[in-house]
């Protein structure tokens, strides 16, 4: 069999009828689907047992796990040579397997692929009228080799998530069980998307990074976007493990819970899992202040009035550490080819813009993310076609 789309899920019976029709609705043959219930308390075994199918396979764990240790449960069920994860609030294009066969069989030494997605609000999400993908003039499509180490050390710079992290990657079975061996597990606390990548990375000399082949859904159940609002949403999910103090006992502010102090965490425990050879992977002093500082305002607009003397003391020392650089050459050269790159990027939007003629993109309305999968798929491969022709 070539490909596993692994579902894991719990609580979520009305977005999950829809990630399994996407994965149902390929229009390559050669795969399977796992939909993996932690423990639901809802409807979640009435919408699988729905969805009868040759090709479909429901597991309920036996008892109500972590997040974390549900991905890892759910990764070992996997019967394919390529592994998908596909979140329950998440949606496939109907060319997702057949573009990554195409990949798999022309470039048959790559071991992950990672493809980027269009963002699908739903009508819980960051804005109330939901239920929308905004679609650009031109979807991008693209086919590129990345280093992988240098993707690593960018990430770890600058606290990004643009990496494989499962969720937006195909996996070749035999790097997941190289992994497994070496390091245990795949996925870790406290943000197992980050681990997952950064394993994926260390392991590997280089990997394809191509267009998009999913549709993300942003929705405030999701621990990302939910406890972007609240940080009672992201306390909730700490207290999933039994290994969880209270604190983030790997940053300069172990007693702030935001999902930037949480990614910064996991990163300095998965650099320490990695060993001597990655101890040089570091993360900016000043970005990562910055980007707490953008928790902390986000919470206060939303009624968290609480957070307001961490945002004094965030901005005391991210003035402290700015100057820090502005004393230290290595430091302000950084600075300046960060300068330098985020000018390239505004030349590039704008180039870009000229070149559509359309700043803005195009709002579309559908009635659920299964129904947007359908209608951005053929606009996907219509741009990749004219591209390849």
């Amino acid at each position: 069999m070539q490909f596993s789309i692994i579902i894991p899920t719990r609580n979520r019976a009305a977005k999950l009828q829809w990630a399994i029709r996407s994965a149902l609705a390929q229009t390559w043959d050669d795969y399977e689907v796992v939909v993996s219930n932690n423990d639901s308390q809802d409807d979640t075994a009435e919408v699988v047992a729905r969805a009868r199918h040759s090709r479909l396979r429901g597991l309920r764990t036996d008892r109500a796990m972590s997040m974390v240790d549900h991905w890892e449960f759910a990764l070992g069920q996997a019967r394919g040579d390529w592994i998908v994860v596909l979140c329950d609030d998440d949606a496939l294009l109907p060319q997702a397997l057949a573009r990554l066969a195409d990949l798999a069989t022309r470039h048959p030494d790559n071991q992950v692929v990672q493809f980027s997605a269009l963002t699908y609000v739903y009508d819980d999400g960051v804005a109330a009228d939901g239920n929308y993908v905004d679609l650009p003039a031109s979807v991008p499509w693209f086919e590129r080799h990345i280093d992988s180490r240098a993707r690593l050390a960018e990430n770890f710079r600058r606290l990004s998530g643009n990496m494989p992290k499962f969720l937006n990657a195909a996996v070749r079975r035999d790097l997941v069980d190289s992994l497994r061996t070496r390091h245990g597990r795949i996925f870790r606390p406290w943000a197992p998307d980050f681990t997952s990548g950064s394993l994926l990375l260390s392991a590997t000399r280089r990997f394809l990074e191509v267009g998009p082949l999913m549709l993300w859904g942003e929705n405030m159940q999701s621990y990302g976007s939910g406890s972007q609002r609240d940080p009672a949403h992201l306390l909730r999910f700490f207290r999933e493990f039994a290994d969880f103090t209270g604190r983030l006992e790997h940053t300069p502010y172990p007693d702030l819970l935001t999902v930037t102090n949480a990614i910064y965490d996991t990163l300095t425990r998965i650099r320490a899992e990695l060993g001597p050879k990655f101890a040089g992977l570091r993360i900016d002093p000043v970005r990562y202040r910055r980007y707490l500082l953008q928790d902390l305002q986000r919470y206060i607009e939303f009624g968290h009035a609480e957070c307001r003397p961490w945002l004094a003391r965030i901005r005391r020392d991210l003035a402290g550490q700015r100057l820090v650089n502005l004393i230290h050459p290595l430091a302000a050269a950084a600075a300046l080819v960060e300068a330098g790159r985020s000018v390239a990027r505004r030349i590039r939007r704008s180039a870009a813009i000229r070149l559509t003629g359309r700043a803005q993109p195009q709002r579309c309305r559908f009635g659920n993310i299964f129904e947007a999968a359908q209608h951005v798929g053929p606009e996907v491969l219509a741009t990749s076609e004219r591209k390849a022709a």
